[in-house]
């Protein structure tokens, strides 16, 4: 097999915060042999904690304080398998989707640890009521997730669409709903068959043969099959995609901070307005610590032109950006947000509108919103230069003007 890791992503609208499910988990690990059963545990690296049953349930359930809303834990198996797993689960307004992972080094990937891996899948997908589950190796999910080498990973939003094809890929109930249970099964692939209550569909005889031409006509046709607009194309980031309704009802607890849209990403960052004012306060503070963490403060001045440098520092392949890391989005956004600052003036606020983002307010009394550029650049939308450019020209301006015209 080639270079890079085996892994297994299994995605539920289901709670995971109970000991219960921990121990299932384990469990179902367990039945496969103590090379799977964790060896080392903890909620960050390094793992320091040797593994006991009762400690890892603890740890994944977050006993300790029951009113959490987030939780989860790593693990890692001993002995020549070198398993790694994780565990993610929110309760929270504006969340989807929870997940546990498993990944293997390739090289370990023999013929029965694949299939182990693809009875883990569907075991997984079982026990949690999973609405999707894939496993593919780390290459090919570079290749459908950063164009161009793209930094940060794209179209991975399953509540948007299918996020990709790859060597094995589970359907769960929305999903064979949503697109028929009868067109998942006569999809043009390897292999496919129905798994419980899901589909699952195997696009190539090992994950080795992810980029063999077969495999990949193969996953051309299931997509043709399934519809092109139904599931993520790396090559076309920005075209429109469409995807089922899930029920979220049992991780989307409470309601938004007062005052924000739930379609803002505002609640996302910040709790409440507070703590996006402290941000706004702090904004020049964190703008410096940025230039200096990146070993660039002297090209980073703050010009206009040092934008292009974080743009390429974005979509650069050398950068190992988590798509879901707020720290460094809310870096880049302090940071564009005090290079308008301090070209073209104004001063950050809180935006009046029911988005409650933080905002700079231009002099000419043009709303600017850092955080959403932020969110589009790490996308793989327009860069903030193209903003910058567009803003200083009077863009939004002349925009707002036509809109209003009758």
């Amino acid at each position: 097999m080639s270079r890079g890791d085996l892994a297994l992503l299994v995605r539920t609208t289901r709670a995971m915060d109970s000991e219960a499910t921990a121990r299932r988990v384990l469990a179902a690990l367990a039945h496969h042999g103590d090379r799977w059963i964790p060896h080392r545990m903890g909620t960050e690296e390094p793992l320091r904690s040797p593994f006991n049953a009762d400690g890892f349930a603890d740890l994944w359930s977050r006993r300790e304080n029951p009113s959490a809303d987030r939780g989860g834990v790593l693990f890692r198996s001993s002995g020549e398998l070198r398993c790694t797993g994780s565990v993610e689960w929110r309760r929270a307004w504006n969340h989807s989707f929870n997940s546990i992972a498993l990944r293997v080094p390739a090289e370990r990937a023999s013929e029965e640890v694949l299939q182990t891996f693809l009875l883990l899948a569907l075991e997984l997908a079982s026990l949690l009521d999973a609405e999707h589950a894939c496993i593919r190796t780390s290459e090919e999910f570079e290749s459908q997730h950063r164009p161009r080498g793209q930094g940060a990973y794209l179209g991975v939003d399953l509540a948007s669409h299918v996020p990709g094809i790859y060597w094995v890929n589970y359907f769960g109930p929305t999903l064979v709903r949503f697109f028929g249970l009868e067109l998942l099964l006569t999809c043009p692939t390897w292999r496919t068959w129905q798994a419980g209550a899901g589909v699952v569909i195997q696009t190539a005889d090992s994950p080795s043969q992810w980029n063999s031409s077969d495999a990949l006509r193969t996953k051309a046709r299931v997509r043709a099959h399934l519809g092109e607009r139904t599931i993520f194309d790396v090559s076309c980031p920005r075209r429109s995609t469409i995807a089922p309704t899930y029920d979220l009802s049992q991780v989307r607890v409470g309601a938004p901070p007062q005052g924000v849209a739930a379609s803002s990403p505002a609640g996302h960052f910040f709790a409440d307005e507070a703590a996006a004012r402290e941000f706004l306060d702090g904004a020049p503070t964190r703008c410096r610590a940025f230039s200096e963490s990146i070993g660039s403060s002297s090209a980073l001045d703050l010009s206009p032109a040092s934008l292009s440098l974080v743009d390429a520092m974005v979509t650069s392949p050398k950068t190992e950006r988590n798509p879901d890391d707020q720290a460094f989005t809310l870096d880049i956004t302090a940071y564009y947000g005090e290079v308008i600052r301090r070209n073209l003036g104004g001063s950050w606020t809180i935006a009046s509108d029911d988005s409650r983002l933080p905002v700079i307010v231009l002099p000419t009394g043009e709303v600017e919103y850092p955080l959403v550029r932020a969110l589009k650049l790490l996308d793989g939308g327009d860069t903030l230069r193209e903003w910058y450019d567009f803003v200083a020209a009077g863009g939004t301006r002349r925009l707002r003007a036509a809109l209003s015209r009758p």
